[in-house]
């Protein structure tokens, strides 16, 4: 219900015009504490999973440098049996 849809009230009513101003007040405040409290959790939920695709990618890269320095280490210890063959 709108502010212009509340119909006129006598001035002996004022109270009741207030009652229903407080009303709609109340329950503006309401749907935006829903709001917040869904984007709060959304926050969270997005939050989790970029920090599980951060701990992914990590540990992804862990793996590549692992792989680069026993690849790495493979040619030297190669490098070594060639020289010391000769």
């Amino acid at each position: 219900m709108l502010i212009s849809q509340i119909p006129s009230i006598s001035k002996d009513n004022m109270n009741d015009r207030k009652v229903v101003l407080n009303d709609l007040f109340y329950k503006l405040i309401e749907k935006q504490a829903k709001r917040l409290e869904e984007f709060g959790k959304q926050m969270s939920l997005d939050l989790q999973a970029s920090f599980k695709e951060h701990l992914a990618q990590q540990s992804e890269n862990r793996f590549e440098n692992s792989m680069e320095t026993l690849v790495e280490f493979e040619k030297n210890m190669k490098k070594r049996l060639i020289l010391n063959h000769n």
